[in-house]
C-alpha cells in the first residue's frame, strides 16, 4: 500500500475501509489495490475508492495514491459506481453493507 501524507488516524480508516470491502468480497486487500482488471477485484476496487471517499476525509489525490492510480481513476470509478447502484440493486446493498461496517470498524477504532 502507499504511503498517504495524512495523519495516522485517516491512514487507518482508509485501510479500514479496504479490509472491510475485501473480508465483504471474498478478495485480499493487495488483490483491491493491485493493478489486476478481474470482474469481481474490479468491482470490490470500486466500491472501496467510493467508500474511502464517502466515510474518510481524505481527498481524491490520497485516496489514489494508496491504490495506485491517479486521481481522475478515482473520480471515474466512484461515478461508475454510483450509476451502476441505481441499476443494480444487489449491488446497492452490497455497498450499504460495506458502509455500515466500514463506518462501524472506523468507529469502533476511535473509542480504543
Amino acid at each position: 500500500m502507499s504511503v498517504v501524507k495524512a495523519a495516522p488516524q485517516v491512514r487507518r480508516s482508509l485501510t479500514d475501509v479496504i479490509f472491510v470491502v475485501a473480508e465483504y468480497y471474498g478478495v485480499s486487500p493487495s488483490e483491491i489495490l493491485a493493478k489486476g482488471r478481474e470482474k469481481s477485484i474490479a468491482e470490490a476496487r470500486s466500491v472501496a475508492m467510493a467508500l474511502c471517499r464517502d466515510v474518510t476525509p481524505c481527498s481524491l489525490p490520497e485516496i489514489g495514491d494508496v491504490f495506485g492510480r491517479d486521481h481522475t481513476t478515482v473520480i471515474y470509478n466512484v461515478e461508475q459506481l454510483a450509476s451502476t447502484m441505481k441499476k443494480n440493486e444487489h449491488l446497492a446493498r452490497s455497498v450499504a453493507v460495506c458502509r455500515a461496517r466500514a463506518i462501524a470498524t472506523i468507529q469502533a477504532r476511535r473509542m480504543v
